[in-house]
């Protein structure tokens, strides 16, 4: 029998016992012995998976999901607070911030692609044209002396379009 999503005495938990809990809980989550939600539901006599079944059952009450969202934040708060000061290890911590809190780690840049489309004409070290191409617009660009590439201004840049 798989238990991880039967909640017993599920017809208790109306909105007024769950936001009462909520309250604890929230006191719970600033206490400096709770590091973890699951250590906040356990003092306030409740085990974890209820706070998935919370989330289900209120999904549409907007009260009862931003104090549990409200929760949630102090937990992630305060793990990332106790990885700055070496409190919790590192690796501890991503772990719990890619699994817990919905953290990712930052997609690899995409290759930077050859113009297939456009051709490049340069006039100067400070004016190129671009006719067509995948990273400018078509137009007519200007480097300011001393800036790197990327910091091109257009000259000409088209009309915006009326919505």
């Amino acid at each position: 029998m798989n238990l991880k999503n039967k909640v017993p005495n599920a017809r208790k938990w109306t909105e007024e016992r769950v936001t009462e809990h909520l309250a604890t809980i929230k006191y719970h989550a600033f206490q400096e012995d709770v590091d973890y939600l699951g250590i906040a539901l356990i003092k306030e006599g409740l085990y974890i998976q209820l706070w998935a079944y919370w989330k289900k059952i209120f999904a549409n009450d907007d009260d009862i999901i931003e104090e549990m969202m409200m929760i949630e934040s102090i937990f992630e708060a305060r793990l990332v607070q106790a990885a700055l000061r070496k409190k919790v290890s590192p690796w501890v911590a991503i772990f719990s911030l890619k699994n817990n809190h919905q953290w990712t780690d930052r997609p690899a840049p995409e290759p930077v692609e050859a113009f297939h489309e456009g051709c490049i004409f340069g006039l100067d070290e400070n004016t190129i044209i671009i006719a067509g191409g995948n990273q400018y617009s078509e137009g007519t660009y200007i480097r300011e002396p001393g800036k790197n590439k990327g910091n091109d201004k257009m000259l000409n840049s088209p009309e915006p379009e009326n919505k």
